[in-house]
């Protein structure tokens, strides 16, 4: 995944493969995530991942992780989940995300069906101000709760199952 990663040019505008499609397993994705996470500059301990790829562009998460979880749920500060996920820290918690991706066109949004932690399944606005806070500490920063423009050239994402095909 690394080598087809840096087949393409980091910050292209347009497909440096026009017209081909990538196929990522999810052994690959697994890999390369765990590769990112336990990385330098980590802020969190990843020491289980599970990605399934379903169908019609559909993916669960399943990971555990060492990590204060409490400070992504900004709109939560007096309520019996944020006292729950504050007194979880530096323990593994458990994280369960189900999920779709859309795209076409070379953008793109991802739109969380499920998300729970340790078992307990978040609000919606939780999740939501979770997203956003997420999408702030990327580089460049980004709102994934409207379209973006997709990275390296890709035109259309696509999730069947057991692999993501890109299409450049």
């Amino acid at each position: 995944l690394i080598a087809k990663i840096k087949s393409v040019k980091k910050n292209s505008k347009i497909s440096a493969m026009p017209g081909k499609t990538a196929v990522i397993t999810e052994a690959e994705l697994i890999a390369y995530v765990l590769e990112r996470a336990n990385g330098k500059n980590r802020r969190a301990n990843l020491s289980a991942l599970k990605i399934n790829l379903l169908k019609n562009n559909i993916f669960e998460i399943k990971a555990k992780l060492d990590f204060d979880l409490s400070e992504f749920f900004d709109t939560e500060k007096n309520s019996l989940i944020r006292k729950i996920l504050k007194k979880s820290t530096g323990f593994k918690n458990t994280v369960y995300l189900k999920g779709r991706i859309s795209s076409a066109k070379g953008r793109g949004i991802v739109l969380v069906n499920t998300l729970k932690i340790n078992g307990i399944k978040m609000p919606e606005a939780a999740v939501r101000d979770a997203i956003l806070k997420i999408g702030r500490r990327q580089n460049p920063p980004v709102n994934p709760t409207w379209l973006m423009n997709l990275p390296y050239g890709i035109r259309k994402i696509e999730i069947v199952p057991g692999k993501i095909k890109l299409r450049l």
